[in-house]
C-alpha cells in the first residue's frame, strides 16, 4: 500500500504514519535466502523487541555490520521508516 501514508496525510496532515513491525519483517525476508532466514530474523529481534530506543539503535547499527554486505537495503529501510 505504496499510497497509502500519502492518502493519510492529504486528509490528516499532522498524522503520525508509521509501519506495522510484521510488515517490515516480511519485507526485509522477501531478499533473504532461505538458509539465512533464521539468523537474520534473530538479529532484526533485537531491534523491534528492544526495551529503549537507543538500544534499539545500537542493535540497527549492530545489523547494519553483519548484515549490509549482503543485504544493504533492510537496514536502509528500517532506518528510513525509523525516521517517519
Amino acid at each position: 500500500m505504496k499510497g497509502f501514508p500519502d492518502t493519510i496525510l492529504s486528509v490528516f496532515p499532522n498524522a503520525q504514519v508509521q509501519l506495522c513491525i510484521v510488515h517490515m519483517v516480511r519485507n526485509a525476508l522477501k531478499w533473504v535466502s532461505y538458509k539465512q532466514k533464521k539468523e537474520l530474523v534473530i538479529d532484526l529481534k533485537a531491534i523491534y523487541k528492544s526495551p529503549s530506543a537507543e538500544i534499539a539503535k545500537k542493535a540497527l547499527d549492530d545489523f547494519a555490520t553483519k548484515w549490509d554486505s549482503q543485504y544493504p537495503m533492510i537496514s536502509k529501510s528500517w532506518r528510513s521508516n525509523w525516521e517517519s
